[in-house]
């Protein structure tokens, strides 16, 4: 009894931290970071490493790839120890054929 209480309040906690993360932005910067967002779509990805959950996306990421990506090479930003992100490079992006990369991918780091 005490331990599902115990999950109970640290899965509450773990929301109420994320939620909390995303209302210190503006109305504004929440807009303006989802029209970044679309924009960026299928130009990065995010990968789970040895991890089946679904990635709980912060949209400051979306900042993020915008200033690191490269004009031509691909670069990876790590999240923490079981998310990254692929962000292509802009001559991938441009080149002739692209057609963006899925959002979501599960990977092993034995690979």
């Amino acid at each position: 009894m005490i331990n599902r209480f115990l999950l109970i309040i640290t899965l509450l906690f773990t929301l109420l931290c994320h939620v909390s993360s995303q209302s210190d932005l503006s109305e504004d910067q929440v807009n303006e970071l989802n029209l970044l967002g679309a924009e960026l779509e299928g130009t990065f990805q995010i990968q789970m490493i040895d991890d089946r959950s679904l990635p709980i996306f912060d949209l400051n990421l979306y900042e993020i790839i915008n200033n690191k990506r490269k004009k031509d090479v691909d670069v990876y930003h790590y999240v923490n120890a079981h998310m990254r992100i692929l962000i292509l490079s802009n001559n991938r992006i441009e080149s002739v054929g692209f057609d963006g990369i899925d959002r979501v991918k599960y990977i092993s780091s034995a690979n």
